[in-house]
């Protein structure tokens, strides 16, 4: 609740801005705490857009960082590259609704590392309407 009046306060100086918006994982209880602040829902995006976490026994990891320990600094830097360069379905390069053959291939990498994939429930896009004085 104090960041978005922070950030309001902020947006206040510029009567152009009407609205902030951010994306709040469903994971996370802090989605509960903005709504309970006046933030509102705009809509549902699904667990698809987003890298999944990997999990091995208790360590979690971010794809990016597995990627690059997995295929050394240098070619995981290319594949990470590649992947934000080419056509895919959903926007962020590592998303897991995206199915190319370059993505089936890293995260079977990673699999075969012993991690496997733990795909979030997705996140809720939020919308603050600036009241105006």
């Amino acid at each position: 609740g104090g960041l978005s009046k922070l950030m309001a306060h902020f947006c206040d100086a510029d009567p152009r801005i009407e609205a902030l918006r951010t994306e709040v994982s469903r994971d996370m209880s802090c989605a509960r705490a903005y709504l309970k602040c006046g933030w509102q829902v705009e809509r549902s995006i699904s667990a698809s857009h987003y890298p999944p976490m990997w999990v091995k026994g208790s360590e979690f990891r971010y794809e990016r960082e597995l990627v690059l320990e997995v295929f050394g600094i240098e070619a995981g830097t290319e594949i990470i590259d590649n992947a934000g360069q080419r056509e895919r379905r959903y926007k962020h390069p590592l998303a897991i609704g995206n199915d190319g053959a370059e993505d089936l291939e890293r995260r079977a990498a990673l699999e075969s590392a012993g991690f496997k994939p733990r795909v979030g429930s997705g996140a809720l896009l939020l919308t603050l309407r600036l009241q105006r004085k």
